[in-house]
Protein backbone atom coordinates (compact mmCIF):
# COMPACT_ATOMS: atom_id res chain seq x y z
CA UNK A 1 0.00 0.00 0.00
CA UNK A 2 1.38 3.02 -0.96
CA UNK A 3 0.20 4.81 2.00
CA UNK A 4 2.38 2.92 4.51
CA UNK A 5 5.97 4.21 2.49
CA UNK A 6 4.89 7.61 2.40
CA UNK A 7 5.07 10.77 4.75
CA UNK A 8 2.07 12.37 4.30
CA UNK A 9 3.70 15.98 5.60
CA UNK A 10 5.53 15.99 2.45
CA UNK A 11 4.22 13.88 0.03
CA UNK A 12 0.44 13.48 -0.97
CA UNK A 13 -0.22 10.41 -2.10
CA UNK A 14 -2.36 9.58 -5.65
CA UNK A 15 -5.77 9.37 -4.69
CA UNK A 16 -8.60 6.68 -6.45
CA UNK A 17 -11.95 7.89 -7.18
CA UNK A 18 -14.61 5.03 -7.07
CA UNK A 19 -14.73 5.19 -11.06
CA UNK A 20 -11.38 4.63 -10.94
CA UNK A 21 -10.25 7.97 -12.42
CA UNK A 22 -6.48 8.89 -11.14
CA UNK A 23 -6.40 12.09 -9.27
CA UNK A 24 -2.94 13.44 -10.77
CA UNK A 25 -0.52 14.07 -8.12
CA UNK A 26 1.19 17.95 -7.89
CA UNK A 27 4.43 16.90 -9.09
CA UNK A 28 3.27 15.04 -11.84
CA UNK A 29 3.17 18.76 -13.98
CA UNK A 30 6.83 18.82 -13.28
CA UNK A 31 9.30 17.84 -16.45
CA UNK A 32 10.45 14.04 -16.17
CA UNK A 33 13.81 15.52 -15.68
CA UNK A 34 12.80 17.62 -12.76
CA UNK A 35 11.19 14.41 -10.81
CA UNK A 36 14.48 12.12 -11.51
CA UNK A 37 15.66 14.29 -8.76
CA UNK A 38 12.77 14.21 -6.19
CA UNK A 39 13.39 12.27 -3.19
CA UNK A 40 10.40 10.32 -1.89
CA UNK A 41 10.92 9.41 2.19
CA UNK A 42 10.04 5.95 2.49
CA UNK A 43 8.72 4.93 6.02
CA UNK A 44 9.81 1.10 5.63
CA UNK A 45 13.14 1.68 4.68
CA UNK A 46 15.95 3.09 6.81
CA UNK A 47 19.77 4.03 6.49
CA UNK A 48 22.33 3.54 9.36
CA UNK A 49 25.52 5.39 8.96
CA UNK A 50 28.91 4.64 11.24
CA UNK A 51 28.58 0.53 11.22
CA UNK A 52 31.88 -1.45 12.08
CA UNK A 53 33.49 -1.56 8.70
CA UNK A 54 33.25 -5.87 9.50
CA UNK A 55 29.66 -5.25 9.92
CA UNK A 56 28.00 -8.79 7.73
CA UNK A 57 24.31 -9.05 6.89
CA UNK A 58 24.09 -11.76 9.35
CA UNK A 59 25.41 -10.14 11.76
CA UNK A 60 22.72 -6.71 11.36
CA UNK A 61 20.15 -10.02 10.79
CA UNK A 62 20.05 -11.61 14.13
CA UNK A 63 17.51 -10.91 16.54
CA UNK A 64 20.41 -8.72 19.46
CA UNK A 65 20.37 -6.39 15.96
CA UNK A 66 17.43 -5.12 13.72
CA UNK A 67 16.53 -9.00 13.38
CA UNK A 68 14.79 -8.84 16.37
CA UNK A 69 11.83 -6.41 15.50
CA UNK A 70 8.49 -8.28 15.00
CA UNK A 71 7.82 -8.08 11.30
CA UNK A 72 11.13 -8.77 10.23
CA UNK A 73 13.67 -7.49 6.98
CA UNK A 74 13.12 -7.67 3.74
CA UNK A 75 16.37 -6.61 2.09
CA UNK A 76 19.74 -5.24 3.12
CA UNK A 77 22.17 -3.51 1.35
CA UNK A 78 25.83 -2.69 2.98
CA UNK A 79 28.38 -0.42 1.61
CA UNK A 80 31.90 -0.28 3.41
CA UNK A 81 34.03 2.37 2.77
CA UNK A 82 37.84 3.00 4.74
CA UNK A 83 36.38 3.74 8.01
CA UNK A 84 32.60 3.03 8.93
CA UNK A 85 29.85 0.83 6.82
CA UNK A 86 26.36 2.06 5.78
CA UNK A 87 23.53 -0.34 5.67
CA UNK A 88 20.13 0.19 4.03
CA UNK A 89 17.37 -1.91 5.65
CA UNK A 90 14.20 -2.27 3.97
CA UNK A 91 11.53 -3.30 7.12
CA UNK A 92 8.04 -5.51 6.45
CA UNK A 93 6.99 -2.38 8.78
CA UNK A 94 6.77 1.34 9.29
CA UNK A 95 6.48 0.68 12.75
CA UNK A 96 9.70 -1.74 12.86
CA UNK A 97 11.52 1.12 10.86
CA UNK A 98 10.87 3.82 13.21
CA UNK A 99 12.08 1.24 15.87
CA UNK A 100 15.19 0.60 14.22
CA UNK A 101 16.24 4.37 13.75
CA UNK A 102 14.87 4.96 17.40
CA UNK A 103 17.50 2.14 18.40
CA UNK A 104 20.39 3.00 16.45
CA UNK A 105 20.09 6.66 17.19
CA UNK A 106 20.58 5.75 21.09
CA UNK A 107 23.74 2.62 20.09
CA UNK A 108 27.03 4.09 21.11
CA UNK A 109 30.15 1.67 20.64
CA UNK A 110 32.76 0.77 23.14
CA UNK A 111 34.92 3.07 21.59
CA UNK A 112 32.75 5.81 21.70
CA UNK A 113 31.37 5.78 18.05
CA UNK A 114 27.78 6.47 17.47
CA UNK A 115 25.56 5.37 14.49
CA UNK A 116 22.80 7.99 13.10
CA UNK A 117 19.82 6.43 11.07
CA UNK A 118 17.12 8.11 8.97
CA UNK A 119 14.29 7.32 6.86
CA UNK A 120 15.41 5.97 3.41
CA UNK A 121 14.44 8.23 0.62
CA UNK A 122 13.70 6.70 -3.26
CA UNK A 123 12.74 8.22 -6.77
CA UNK A 124 10.14 8.18 -8.15
CA UNK A 125 8.87 4.76 -10.35
CA UNK A 126 10.03 5.15 -13.94
CA UNK A 127 6.49 4.60 -14.63
CA UNK A 128 5.13 7.15 -13.05
CA UNK A 129 7.86 9.98 -14.58
CA UNK A 130 6.84 8.18 -18.28
CA UNK A 131 2.95 8.70 -17.45
CA UNK A 132 2.60 4.58 -17.36
CA UNK A 133 0.63 2.71 -15.40
CA UNK A 134 2.70 0.59 -12.68
CA UNK A 135 1.74 -2.80 -12.82
CA UNK A 136 3.41 -3.54 -9.51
Amino acid sequence: DISDVLDHEYFNEYTIKPCGIITPHPHSKLLQSELVTIKIRNKRKCSIDGLPINITEEVLRHRNWYGGFAGGIQSIHLRHNTVTSTAWIHFKTKEDTAEAIIFSNNAIFNDGRVLKANYGADNYCSHFRNNERCNK
